[in-house]
């Protein structure tokens, strides 16, 4: 498992998905290259004292996608209403060990709204 680290991006594109769901992309500016396993989540800096964990939504190796639901209404909700392309931003990754394991049993998975992110990425 390659152990987290911090990296600094750009936000690329902030896409409205529906009223309560936007997806943001990022690009990495320091860092270097992101190595994750499809399934695992970073840990977006919001400010010094506030952290959220989102699973990244994008394949290893280009831009990083996130889908971030905006209903909780706490303080990365209003963070991320107002977050716009351009914005600088801070996140720890990579994190967790839920991954696609190839078996020859046969796999069902059920997720609805930001929950489909970490399948995306598989």
């Amino acid at each position: 498992m390659i152990p987290p680290q911090k990296y600094q991006g750009l936000v690329s594109k902030k896409t409205e998905l529906n009223s309560c769901i936007i997806k943001i992309g990022i690009e990495i500016t320091a860092g270097g290259i992101l190595d994750f396993t499809p399934g695992q989540f970073l840990m977006y800096i919001i400010n010094e004292k506030i952290r959220r964990a989102y699973s990244i939504a994008s394949t290893p190796g280009g831009e990083i996608e996130l889908f971030i639901d905006l209903r909780p209404g706490g303080p990365a909700s209003q963070f991320f209403r107002q977050i716009q392309s351009g914005t600088t931003c801070s996140f720890l990754a990579p994190f967790g060990i839920f991954s696609f394991k190839k078996t020859s049993l046969e796999k069902v998975f059920f997720a609805g709204s930001t929950g489909i992110a970490p399948f995306r990425s598989m």
